[in-house]
């Protein structure tokens, strides 16, 4: 509805403007990154002082996983604060982080966070990205304390129980440091807290509902293969509890785990229309789905031949 309203008034923009609300249409609502990479890149050439366009640049690489042109773009940004001053934009700094940290830049990595975390001391992303890089150092003790910090700003929000505070910092070990093992623990103690909390939904943080801890361990059992039959019992609870919490088509992140769960069972038509179902409930483009139907579709095409 936004868009359409402001499609109304296109010819009336400045052809950056036109760019612009081109390329949120591909990234929001077409769920095309690869398209709202073309059209940032021309705004790029209009006016290559803008330190906005730059960021979604790089974001929009950082979505569909191309990190080398994420640093590119970001350091653009860069560049730029040498002539303009520090940009007021905690994202930047934490994306920056966490591009380089892909791309196994530690030190690069942990420089920019630090400019980021001293600048804003409260940017939970940015203290999630120390802790996985002195992770992957092996720093344990660095580690700790930016775990540590992280906890205390995400609690100062007032919106993050201590269940879900526990399974972020799974997140830290799972997806920010590659520690599998650990993260799972981290989660599956994470669920053990939310069960004894109480209520299966959460009214108060509808974000933090019983289902999105099901969802976790399920997602993670299918996917590293642990206990794919388990992992379906974790996801089927899972979709049953965020059809009440979160809509009557479940949430789209524990249908793609349903997916995954199929597809390892080899029930590949069963898993392509979940996978499909879940691409068009998600309001985002997402690469690890992207690139799960891919794997589908390539396996129902040699299984047909």
């Amino acid at each position: 509805e936004t868009f359409v309203k402001a499609n109304l008034g296109k010819e009336r923009l400045s052809r950056k403007m036109q760019l612009w609300l081109e390329a949120f249409k591909a990234q929001y609502i077409d769920k095309n990154p690869y398209r709202s990479i073309q059209l940032f890149e021309e705004v790029s050439e209009i006016e290559p002082l803008s330190r906005l366009n730059w960021f979604w640049l790089g974001d929009s690489y950082r979505i569909i996983e191309e990190y080398e042109d994420a640093q590119l773009a970001f350091e653009q940004i860069l560049r730029l604060n040498n002539k303009l001053g520090q940009w007021d934009a905690p994202r930047f700094y934490y994306f920056l982080g966490w591009t380089y940290k892909e791309l196994g830049e530690y030190k690069k990595a942990q420089k920019i966070l630090k400019n980021g975390a001293d600048l804003f001391p409260e940017s939970t992303g940015i203290r999630f990205s120390q802790a996985a890089c002195a992770l992957l150092q092996q720093d344990t003790v660095s580690a700790h304390r930016y775990i540590d910090e992280y906890k205390t700003e995400l609690r100062k929000t007032g919106y993050f129980p201590d269940p879900s505070i526990t399974a972020y910092v799974g997140h830290i070990y799972y997806q920010g440091a590659g520690l599998k093992q650990k993260g799972t623990e981290i989660y599956r103690q994470a669920l053990d807290m939310r069960l004894k909390a109480g209520r299966d939904i959460d009214t108060v943080n509808p974000g933090n509902n019983l289902f999105w801890y099901y969802g976790i361990l399920g997602n993670v059992y299918v996917a590293d293969s642990i206990d794919i039959e388990q992992g379906m019992e974790y996801l089927n609870r899972a979709m049953e509890l965020s059809k009440v919490a979160y809509s009557p088509s479940g949430h789209p992140w524990v249908l793609i785990g349903l997916g995954v769960g199929y597809y390892r069972q080899g029930k590949l038509e069963e898993a392509h229309q979940i996978l499909k179902q879940a691409e068009q409930e998600a309001t985002e483009y997402r690469h690890r789905l992207h690139r799960y139907i891919q794997e589908v579709e390539e396996a129902m095409a040699n299984q047909a031949q």
